[in-house]
């Protein structure tokens, strides 16, 4: 079962006259999820009705800590019916289902870090989620359609199979060694692409066009939308929202390292690569909230282990994308305790950064 979470109130205050068409379209899902064999529930955190069926009062829409204990609940009762929750996805941007905000565990200039994992695990040790967990966000404008057009890229991939194939990889120079071990994951040695020499004025278009993955390992700025490249001290401009609107990216899987490349608080979607994205019809989107970390070179540690195993339970196993990501999160916390003895400040931050955009339950075919 896939677990749709969202505030019926906070929809409403946002969009006004638009929330019809916002709860005509996740039925809409609803209904996709059904014919792609997955039973589903929509629940409205702050709406009686919504959680009749399950004996649950409503809870505070501006309180994550609530809604965690919502859905925590809910999957405790579809437990003792003998019904699993496979899936959880929000809907709704940071105005609608609040991101959790965690004290940053790493030495950086982060105050904290927000977060879908506390969502994702059915306990309080929340840096390792055991829920598969997505979200289809909104942007800072009140105009439902771009969230609609989220949907309708959830909708169309349900049961149908993407048409992009193959693969892009960009990568800050000083970074090459330690981006390739990531991209052997979804490709040979083409189409990969360094900055310098790449900046967004040379950027091919051709490159990320129908490409099936999308890896970058550049730099990020949070008030910026663009992502840098690094050659020793210069650290140019490699790629922005512009250079999506000359290719066609639909059906893609992005994965990012670019710290603050899944920033989208107070976010209009040219303000956010993530949201350019899905606004271009990517089927998903992964990356940091905040400053993000990740090695020189290989062995591949933090971010860029995460990058090596989402990308593969991908391509190589199937996984639906927030399996992946789950699982993702799951091995590099074991595997940094085995080769550490513990899990670091950088290992910590990592765990919790990292999101998903886009249906949980959606995979390739």
């Amino acid at each position: 079962m896939e677990l749709i979470v969202t505030s019926k109130g906070k929809l409403k205050q946002k969009y006004g006259g638009d929330f019809s068409r916002l709860e005509t379209k996740i039925k809409a899902l609803q209904t996709a999820l059904k014919a792609d064999k997955l039973d589903s529930a929509i629940v409205y955190v702050d709406d009686a009705a919504s959680l009749k069926p399950f004996n649950l009062k409503p809870v505070n829409p501006e309180k994550p800590g609530e809604i965690k204990g919502l859905i925590d609940q809910i999957h405790k009762k579809l437990t003792a019916q003998k019904k699993q929750l496979d899936h959880v996805l929000i809907i709704g941007g940071d105005t609608i289902i609040p991101f959790h905000r965690l004290k940053n565990p790493a030495d950086d200039q982060d105050a904290d870090v927000p977060t879908d994992n506390p969502y994702a695990s059915t306990d309080e040790d929340i840096l390792i989620p055991e829920r598969s967990l997505g979200r289809i966000p909104d942007c800072k404008s009140a105009d439902a359609s771009f969230m609609i057009s989220l949907l309708d890229t959830a909708i169309f991939y349900h049961g149908k199979k993407s048409s992009a194939s193959k693969s892009c990889c960009t990568s800050a120079e000083v970074w090459t060694e330690a981006s390739r071990a990531v991209c052997t994951v979804v490709t040979g040695a083409g189409n990969f692409h360094q900055s310098l020499p790449v900046t967004f004025t040379n950027f091919n278009s051709s490159w990320t066009n129908g490409k099936l993955y999308q890896y970058f390992n550049l730099h990020g700025a949070e008030d910026q939308p663009n992502w840098y490249g690094q050659t020793a001290s210069a650290y140019p401009i490699a790629f922005n929202p512009e250079n999506l609107d000359k290719s066609k990216v639909e059906g893609s899987v992005v994965f990012t390292e670019a710290c603050y490349g899944a920033n989208i608080i107070d976010k209009d979607i040219n303000d956010a690569l993530s949201l350019k994205y899905l606004k271009s019809k990517a089927m998903c989107f992964v990356g940091a909230t905040k400053i993000a970390y990740g090695p020189d070179k290989p062995p591949s540690t933090e971010a860029d282990l995460i990058g090596v195993k989402f990308l593969g339970n991908v391509k190589n196993y199937k996984m639906t994308f927030g399996e992946s990501l789950m699982k993702a999160k799951q091995h590099l916390a074991k595997e940094m305790i085995g080769r550490q003895g513990h899990l670091d400040g950088d290992d910590q931050k990592t765990l919790l950064e990292f999101v998903l955009y886009g249906d949980p339950s959606l995979k390739l075919r």
